[in-house]
């Protein structure tokens, strides 16, 4: 009897990072082991999914719906809440029980509270893909801003409770894997893979330099606008292109208040980025925080040197400073500012250090990374 894997998610109808390097891995388990792959969704799937899946992956919509909870008034979220999880609860753990998996893959999500109660003899793992101390452990608040501090450090005390229950953890950064491991038994590292890894083309004259974001204050692009108002005068050639989401027009506004019209641009962020790495010279990190260096990885294996503040965790995974790129303090923008204003002065440097970024990402080929999740598993199903 073949075993089987589950994996526990909230949608994959909507543009989401994280939900496609998932797919990616499970679709690579599906087609290159004898494991049977499960995705279990809480909210809707008749709208069509983001991210193809193979064909020997099952999908099992729970239908629970928790994104309905956004449109009822403040007073009635927790109720119908609580309501929803006890419907989650109840049908996941029958359908578990009946399954009967080897390995139930958690993302820490609604799931978390009770996941361990479900007596389904399956391996309970956690995959963490944020900080110990990170607020942004729920993907909405029911309470007000100004109990909103109160209210994140109750979570977080709630989370780590059942964040423990479960069996084994799997983090994507090393950095995270040792400060999770403070609190936590059976954590180990395994890296997000690369969903392509293509020959360096041939060297061009492009002046731009792009950057990966959120738009909204003080997520790190406003700072770099402010940045690049102090080089945009010595460079006239150059060009910065922005992509995220949130606030797009607030922040077109503040491009054209400080004349940077010509220079800056800002796009809201495409479903696959893969398609835009190739047409630009260097890419800037400049998030206050940062989930697991993705973007950076990516850049990298097109060639693209990097700037980014050093916060945890992932920048100094990835970057070796002064060689394939520079790694900042945080907060210190002067030093950013010259570190970028001296790549784009020096096309020599920034040639050496395209060859060393292309190299230096070869340990996060899919066909390197994605033997160590076989071995986690044949390991766990034993």
């Amino acid at each position: 009897m073949a075993k089987k894997i589950v994996y526990l998610l909230e949608a994959l109808h909507k543009p989401n990072n994280l939900m496609r390097i998932l797919c990616q891995k499970i679709n690579w388990l599906a087609e290159n082991t004898e494991y049977e792959l499960y995705v279990v969704l809480t909210e809707q799937t008749r709208k069509p999914l983001c991210y193809e899946l193979s064909s020997k992956v099952q999908v099992i919509n729970m239908d629970v719906n928790y994104d309905e909870l956004d449109k009822l008034p403040f007073a009635k979220r927790w109720f119908y809440h609580m309501k929803k999880q006890h419907v989650y609860r109840k049908k996941m753990g029958d359908w578990l029980v009946a399954l009967k998996p080897q390995i139930t893959v958690s993302l820490i999500q609604h799931d978390i509270p009770f996941l361990h109660k479900i007596k389904d003899g399956s391996h309970k793992l956690g995959e963490i893909h944020f900080k110990r101390d990170s607020g942004l452990l729920f993907s909405y608040s029911f309470f007000s801003e100004k109990i909103n501090r109160w209210v994140t450090c109750c979570k977080q005390l709630c989370m780590l409770y059942w964040i423990k229950k479960l069996d084994s953890f799997v983090t994507d950064t090393d950095g995270s894997r040792h400060e999770w491991e403070k609190i936590v038994s059976d954590v180990c590292f395994i890296p997000n893979p690369l969903k392509e890894y293509p020959e360096l083309a041939e060297v061009q004259d492009i002046k731009k330099v792009m950057a990966i974001g959120d738009y909204m204050p003080g997520l790190g692009l406003d700072q770099l606008i402010m940045i690049w108002e102090r080089l945009a005068p010595k460079y006239p050639d150059w060009r910065l292109h922005l992509y995220g989401d949130g606030e797009l027009a607030v922040f077109k506004e503040m491009i054209k208040n400080k004349h940077l019209s010509r220079s800056v641009q800002c796009y809201s962020r495409p479903k696959d980025l893969y398609q835009l790495y190739s047409q630009y010279t260097l890419l800037v990190q400049i998030y206050n925080y940062d989930k697991f260096g993705r973007y950076l990885m990516e850049a990298m294996a097109y060639g693209l040197p990097c700037i980014a503040f050093n916060v945890p965790f992932g920048p100094d995974e990835l970057i070796e400073d002064e060689k394939n790129g520079f790694l900042v303090s945080p907060g210190h923008t002067t030093d950013f500012t010259s570190k970028l204003g001296l790549l784009m002065h020096d096309e020599e440097l920034r040639l050496k250090m395209r060859q060393q970024a292309h190299i230096s990402v070869r340990p996060y080929l899919l066909e390197v990374v994605m033997p160590r999740w076989v071995e986690l598993f044949d390991k766990l199903s034993r």
